[in-house]
């Protein structure tokens, strides 16, 4: 029994002994099994990690390479504009002085036509006066042969006749003449060239009443005047029929608007003036039509009145209504179209005439017989300057910086030719013509065909006198075309943001709000407000947005302390809190200063200071 239990210890030992054997071994097959899997994780882990390597430090060569290229690419363009911007301030360089040369070379040019044309005119003048001085002394030698033989004659007759008393007729009156259509009665001055008047004029002349029509807005007469013609020599002030009339300008008096003219045109109009113990008497014969031509043609605006049609201006034509077909067909064949008939139910158009409108004629007419009425509508081929637009200062002046277009009318042939100060002209986009320096100040020469004249463009001197001529109480006074200050006004002027409508003073209550139309855009108003204001604020400061709103400082003026408020009526004691109220909110919302300088800063905090006091101080004294 004993020895079985030890066969059977022996055996159990023994499969003990297998059991941890295969065990022990099984572990040891699972740790290198393990081992093996983490050399190969590890190993696997640094492939990778140097694969990751080798591609970051590939990706570094390559972005590298870019980079090197890229900056290369950079160098190039730089270099290219470099030499380029060199090229185009060599080329810019070049052209400068080219522009310089050729100026000066025009300049030299121009000075030397100048100085030739001056020469010319002085040799021409000095001829000219030496012909006339021989002429006046071969007249005068003329004369007084012509009255040494007129005496000597006398004097025989004398001996051989018996002296017989002359009774000398009395001369008749002065009687207007008859419409003469081919009268050469230019319709400005007398251009220069021929000899001049002097200041001596004759006891009675007969000078011309011209016709000048102005147009409304609503395409009816605003004012059909007569104008009294002046000449050299004549009185600034003149008395004409009963009425006293001042110079106009140097070729005309002030117009005169005359009642029932349509009657007065009818007849032969005269006028008689007088100054001291000159007389003067003026005539318009009486006409079935009368052509007014446009300002820049005829001296008087809008309109007034020429002898004749002329090519390419603007015209209006005043005919009786018998004339109506007549007027028309003559129109027609003058190459006019389009034009307007207004009749008598027009405003301002006389009884018993029409007034033809946006007459233009673009073909020259042969004429009828002289005296024929139509010959008025019959323009001639007459090639003459006709100057339009910019700011006519007299006759042939005009204002430097606004010089007028020079426009030709009649028929301009292929060869036609215009030079200004020597210099040839060209046509403008226009029509019209212009040359180097043309609108230079001073005066110029205009060569064309066979004629000439000159024009000369001036400045003038601005510093006229201003005076209160329209205060209408509001702190600004007009004068003419210009809006000043008026000292001393309780209501200022002044020009504020659009942004910054609300003013404060310097005296506590002095708070204004300005309302702005809505249907203006502009950055900026100019209100009346009754203080001087100090500050513009946003409308509501509390609300504003710090970042681009700002305290727009206008008048440096300290603030004012507030003495007394207990006495001060309800309105004056809310207009105190709205101030206290309008500087508090803007200062708590920390509003910028639109000029951040050391004064402004100084005196914002001064009022803020103000405010805060007033706040504090004398709260109860305002509830």
């Amino acid at each position: 029994m004993t020895k079985f239990f030890l066969l059977v210890l022996l055996g159990l030992a023994g499969v003990a002994a297998w059991a941890w054997s295969s065990g022990h071994r099984v572990k040891k097959q699972l740790a290198q099994q393990k081992e093996h899997e983490d050399a190969r994780l590890k190993a696997e882990a640094k492939r990778l990690a140097e694969e990751k390597k080798s591609a970051r430090l590939a990706a570094e060569i390559k972005a590298q390479e870019d980079a090197r290229l890229k900056a290369e690419v950079e160098a190039k363009r730089l270099a290219e504009e470099l030499r380029l911007a060199e090229a185009n301030a060599k080329a810019e360089a070049q052209a400068r002085e080219d522009a310089r040369l050729k100026a000066e070379a025009e300049a030299q040019a121009k000075s030397e036509a100048r100085l030739a044309a001056e020469a010319e005119a002085k040799r021409v003048a000095e001829e000219r006066r030496q012909a006339e001085a021989d002429e006046k002394t071969r007249l005068a030698a003329e004369e007084e042969a012509q009255r040494l033989k007129e005496e000597t004659a006398k004097d025989e007759e004398t001996l051989n006749q018996p002296a017989e008393e002359a009774n000398p007729e009395p001369i008749p009156p002065s009687k207007p003449r008859d419409y003469r259509p081919l009268a050469p009665v230019s319709p400005t001055t007398r251009q220069g060239g021929g000899p001049t008047r002097t200041n001596r004029q004759p006891q009675n002349v007969s000078l011309e009443l011209r016709l000048q029509i102005d147009f409304g807005r609503d395409g009816g007469v605003k004012t059909l005047a007569l104008v009294p013609e002046r000449r050299d020599g004549m009185p600034k002030q003149i008395e004409i029929e009963g009425s006293r009339r001042n110079e106009w300008n140097d070729n005309y008096y002030d117009a005169v608007p005359a009642e029932n003219l349509g009657d007065c045109l009818q007849h032969n109009v005269e006028w008689r003036g007088r100054s001291g113990t000159r007389f003067w008497r003026w005539v318009l014969s009486r006409r079935e039509i009368h052509v007014l031509a446009s300002g820049d043609v005829s001296g008087l605006y809008q309109f007034g009145s020429v002898p004749c049609l002329v090519l390419d201006a603007d015209h209006a034509v005043l005919a009786a209504v018998s004339l109506r077909e007549d007027v028309e067909a003559a129109l027609g064949v003058a190459g006019c179209s389009n034009f307007m008939v207004l009749d008598e139910t027009t405003p301002g158009v006389p009884s018993g005439w029409l007034l033809f409108r946006d007459v233009k004629p673009t073909r020259a007419v042969q004429r009828r017989d002289e005296a024929h009425i139509l010959n008025a509508l019959c323009p001639l081929r007459d090639i003459m300057p006709h100057y339009v637009g910019g700011i006519r200062l007299t006759r042939r002046t005009w204002l430097a910086g606004f010089p007028p277009r020079i426009h030709f009318t009649g028929e301009l042939e292929e060869s036609f030719s215009v030079m200004i100060d020597g210099h040839p002209a060209q046509r403008a986009p226009d029509g019209a013509f212009e040359a180097t320096g043309w609108d230079d100040v001073g005066p110029h020469d205009l060569w064309y065909g066979d004629g000439r004249e000159t024009f000369a463009l001036e400045t003038i001197d601005e510093n006229w006198e201003r005076w209160h001529a329209h205060d209408f109480g509001t702190g600004a006074a007009i004068c003419g075309g210009s809006i000043h200050h008026v000292a001393g006004a309780r209501w200022q002027q002044v020009r504020v943001p659009v942004s910054n409508p609300l003013l404060v003073g310097a005296r506590p209550g002095e708070v204004f709000f300005c309302v702005m139309r809505g249907d203006v855009r502009c950055e900026f108003v100019t209100v009346l407000v009754p203080f001087t204001p100090v500050w513009a604020l946003p409308p509501d400061p509390a609300f504003a947005n710090k970042q681009t709103s700002r305290i727009v400082l206008l008048n440096s003026a300290d603030p004012i302390p507030l003495v007394e408020i207990r006495n001060a009526n309800s309105g004056a004691r809310h207009s105190v809190r709205a101030w206290i109220s309008t500087i508090r909110r803007a200062g708590c919302k920390q509003l910028a200063l639109e000029t951040e300088t050391n004064s402004a800063k100084d005196l914002w905090r001064n009022y803020r200071n103000l405010a805060k006091h007033l706040a504090k101080q004398n709260w109860r004294a305002m509830q």
